[in-house]
């Protein structure tokens, strides 16, 4: 919801339309960059949460921003787009790790499907604005979605650096210590 909603709400800028499309979009290449990093460095359960929370801080800076600090309001704004386009970049890498192999095409398919909903409702976020006459309100909904996303996510396993998971009981053991050994004793006996 957020990483469209924000592409969608880029008219609610203050400015020049098309410049601010054209950084919006230019935002993506260290969104992407940034999620690379942080996954290969950090993990992807903190790239995660990192990312959504700052992009939810910086929706909730920029939507609190009185409107005669416009370029502020838009660097927030830009801000928030870099680190959703970062968590989206590691939404699909993260949630396929973290499901089992005789089912993660279908949970990925079903986390992506359920994430279109977002898609789906963003436009009527960004479209609060005209309804309520709260300009603040959209920025203040996506900036709600992001922290209360990127809160949850520190719920999830951390993947980096473990097997795939291939079956359930692997994939509950997942962040604690006996998945190791879970893998080990079926690597063992697959050997035997």
């Amino acid at each position: 919801m957020v990483y469209y909603g924000l592409s969608l709400n880029a008219a609610s800028l203050a400015g020049d339309v098309f410049l601010n499309f054209t950084l919006l979009a230019l935002t993506e290449i260290p969104g992407y960059l940034l999620s690379y990093l942080g996954m290969q460095l950090i993990g992807r359960k903190v790239t995660m949460v990192v990312s959504l929370v700052v992009s939810g801080v910086a929706c909730l800076v920029s939507s609190l921003l009185p409107d005669s600090y416009t370029a502020l309001q838009t660097a927030c704004f830009l801000l928030g787009k870099m680190f959703v386009t970062s968590a989206f970049g590691t939404a699909y890498l993260y949630t396929s790790e973290l499901f089992p192999t005789t089912v993660r095409n279908l949970c990925v398919g079903l986390s992506s499907m359920t994430g279109r909903i977002g898609a789906i409702l963003s436009p009527y976020v960004v479209a609060l604005d005209t309804l309520t006459g709260l300009s603040w309100l959209p920025m203040a909904v996506f900036a709600a979605g992001a922290i209360i996303s990127g809160l949850a996510t520190i719920l999830l396993p951390e993947t980096k650096g473990k097997h795939l998971p291939r079956t359930m009981e692997e994939a509950e053991a997942l962040g604690s210590r006996t998945a190791a050994h879970v893998h080990q004793d079926d690597l063992q006996q697959s050997s035997e």
